[in-house]
C-alpha cells in the first residue's frame, strides 16, 4: 500500500467526519502519514488535518463547508515495510 484516498462527499455544514484506524505489523512498530484535505466547488483545496505520521489515531472534524473532503493515508516513505491497516470511517 503506497496510498489510499477516501473521498466523502458532504453535503451539509456542521456534518462530523470521524475515523479509527490503527496498524497491525506483528511486533514491530510500525506507522504510517495520515492527512485530511477539502476541495470546493471550484477545486480550490484546503488542508484540514496536515500531513503526520501515526502508529495509530482516533478523532473527528464538524465540517464547516459542504463539498468533498479526502483522507489520505500514506506510506510511500517505507519500501520494505507492507502495512495492514484497519480503518472504521463515519459522517454524520
Amino acid at each position: 500500500m503506497s496510498a489510499l484516498m477516501v473521498s466523502l462527499m458532504v453535503e451539509s455544514i456542521n456534518s462530523y467526519i470521524a475515523w479509527d484506524f490503527s496498524l497491525a505489523q506483528g511486533k514491530m512498530n510500525v506507522d504510517i502519514g495520515f492527512s485530511m484535505e477539502y476541495t470546493n466547488a471550484s477545486g480550490d483545496k484546503t488542508l484540514i488535518l496536515p500531513y503526520r505520521r501515526y502508529e495509530s489515531d482516533q478523532g473527528n472534524f464538524c465540517t464547516c463547508m459542504a463539498g468533498n473532503y479526502k483522507l489520505i493515508w500514506d506510506n510511500s516513505y517505507s519500501t520494505f515495510f507492507k502495512k495492514v491497516r484497519f480503518t472504521m470511517l463515519s459522517v454524520a
